[in-house]
């Protein structure tokens, strides 16, 4: 089977698009099939490559050097894509999937006749997608009422989470009864330097200065945090640049303070309580869904971060030892790392009822 991925990653557009893309890649490698990728920022591409999978790049990067914050695109790019997507898939794809936010219906109907079996992994339902399979992953999927508006197959919640391989029997080790060792992360990118707000509001805090802080780096940062002395000097910060096992990080860490995303699931297929604040509107439902699941606290949207909520959460779990131990073993039990399988299964049922 040849399966076509059309997903974009950078600092402005995120990095999580191209990691669960890359996961769900690797599923169908697994089972012996050909991937090939579609995208067209740098930063995902060598993502892409360094997971030794075929790329193409689509050159148009249109309003992406003025854009201001998350940037997904528009409809003048989706014109100029598919004619590149088209003059590339010479034969019908088995299975053309698409994972990012920039879409319409008229994108979709343009694809359909490449492929299949057209797939689209979305997060917001936002109208009717013309597509074969539909599938969220997010602990809100069964919240966001697709089954009155979808047509397609529907493929929803924890079941078809796309955690990458490493968290599917992630490394656990036991944690402390004290809290020692606190993870801080916002994911590939932090546009607005928040990792660094977070550390001067938790190492100003009184009997905070004696954690051990692992803070995660990505691809997409800015080069401040390198040049911030109060950071780098300080011998209880251990600064992790573009990691390739998060989850050995995770498992030295008792609890997560992290920006909404795809690294909640992570967190939780490690059993690790965390402290969560939004970085974009559409992570909003799912963090909301995972609080209601009690294995996480939400602090604000990033520009109205709650700092002293922030700490009570924290001094909260330092002191309940039970309640620690018990969001763990809730989120272990949410995300069981199968998702990608039961996805490339479902797909393959698809295309070869077809035949």
């Amino acid at each position: 089977m040849e399966v076509y991925f059309i997903v974009h990653g950078n600092a402005k557009t995120g990095l999580g698009h191209i990691v669960r893309s890359l996961s769900l890649a690797a599923a169908f490698q697994k089972q012996g099939h050909d991937v090939i990728f579609f995208s067209k920022y740098e930063q995902g591409i060598q993502m892409v490559q360094k997971a030794d999978i075929a790329v193409y790049k689509i050159s148009h990067e249109h309003c992406f050097a003025d854009s201001k914050g998350f940037f997904y695109g528009d409809p003048k790019e989706l014109k100029e894509d598919i004619v590149e997507i088209r003059n590339k898939i010479q034969e019908k794809a088995d299975a053309l999937i698409v994972d990012t936010y920039n879409v319409s219906a008229e994108f979709f109907l343009e694809l359909r006749p490449l492929t299949k079996c057209l797939v689209y992994i979305d997060d917001l339902n936002l109208f009717s997608y013309p597509v074969d399979i539909l599938v969220n992953g997010t602990a809100s999927a069964f919240d966001m009422g697709y089954e009155k508006g979808q047509s397609a197959q529907l493929l929803l919640g924890l079941k078809y989470n796309q955690v990458r391989k490493e968290f599917c029997n992630p490394r656990l080790i036991q944690k402390s009864i004290p809290i020692k060792d606190i993870l801080i992360t916002t994911g590939s990118a932090d546009p607005y330097h928040m990792t660094e707000k977070i550390l001067n509001i938790l190492m100003g805090q009184k009997g905070f200065f004696e954690f051990q802080y692992h803070v995660v780096v990505g691809g997409g940062f800015e080069k401040d945090i390198w040049s911030d002395s109060n950071i780098i000097d300080c011998k209880n910060i251990f600064l992790y640049d573009k990691p390739e096992n998060i989850s050995g990080i995770m498992a030295k860490c008792d609890i997560a303070v992290t920006a909404g995303g795809s690294t909640l699931y992570e967190l939780a297929a490690c059993g690790i309580p965390a402290v969560v604040f939004a970085y974009a509107d559409n992570q909003l439902l799912h963090i909301k869904a995972l609080e209601r699941c009690g294995i996480l606290k939400y602090v604000g949207y990033y520009r109205e971060l709650n700092q002293q909520q922030l700490i009570d959460e924290i001094k909260y779990l330092m002191t309940h030892v039970d309640i620690r131990d018990e969001i763990a073993e809730r989120a272990k039990s949410l995300v069981d790392g199968n998702g990608c399988r039961r996805i490339v299964e479902k797909i393959e049922q698809r295309v070869f009822q077809d035949e």
